[in-house]
């Protein structure tokens, strides 16, 4: 490249406004023509690319039918969930033992309580005591 030429670094500088235009580029046409070049590929670049309604119609209906298949997917979820949340209730419930009734306590009046507190205590020796004298005798 000619050293009087500007580099495509310079050109590009002065394709996005970093650079002043030089009066160069003005009056060189090949520094012109790749001024002109870089600029076309630019705007190439920048522009909307073109897409057909066909394309964008096929886009929407794939769009549709994976949000179709999403909504079946999460309803079956939601009645997956359900039927385990009620097979785990259920296996609670039904593990659970069943309580015992509880024998009744015999209904002691206060007369009767009173006598056999009054007996425990004109005993001389603890009732604890009776299975450890058991021990020592003969």
């Amino acid at each position: 490249m000619n050293p009087q030429h500007l580099s495509d670094d310079e050109l590009i500088e002065m394709l996005y406004g970093v650079r002043e235009p030089s009066g160069h580029a003005a009056g060189c046409g090949e520094c012109r023509a790749r001024l002109e070049d870089l600029e076309k590929r630019r705007l190439a670049a920048a522009a909307p690319p073109e897409i057909s309604p066909a394309f964008l119609h096929a886009q929407r209906q794939r769009v549709f039918e994976r949000a179709d298949r999403y909504a079946r997917h999460v309803r079956f979820r939601w009645a997956a969930s359900l039927a385990a949340s009620a097979a785990v209730f259920l296996g609670l419930v039904l593990s659970t033992p069943v309580p015992k009734p509880q024998p009744a306590v015999p209904v002691q009046s206060d007369a009767q309580l009173f006598s056999d507190i009054n007996a425990l205590l004109a005993t001389p020796e603890p009732v604890a005591a009776a299975p450890i004298r058991n021990l020592f005798e003969e």
